[in-house]
């Protein structure tokens, strides 16, 4: 029960360790959200250099889209799904690419 009896300068003492615990946590905040800045502003160029325009491959209805969304599952599910359709019907048909 010496949690209940502390004196006046422990709970202070113990209400600076936790205001100085406070602002370290507030740093680290301040940086993580710094270093997530800076990874989307990374992840935008390297989508921008990705989605550049592209000299479009022969037979295949003219390439890559040419936009950034490349990272967007939904768009790449759609991809895959059309180049999987495709795939199989020129097989059936006897297709090259």
């Amino acid at each position: 029960m010496r949690d209940s009896n502390k004196t006046r300068a422990e709970l202070l003492s113990e209400l600076a360790g936790l205001r100085q615990r406070v602002a370290e946590l507030e740093a680290l905040d301040k940086e993580r959200m710094a270093t997530d800045q800076t990874q989307r502003q990374l992840l935008q160029q390297a989508g921008q250099k990705i989605g550049s325009p592209r000299t479009p491959t022969p037979g295949r209805g003219g390439g890559l889209p040419r936009h950034g969304s490349i990272l967007d599952p939904d768009e790449l599910i759609h991809q895959v799904v059309d180049l999987t359709a495709s795939g199989l019907v020129c097989t059936m048909l006897a297709c090259s690419w």
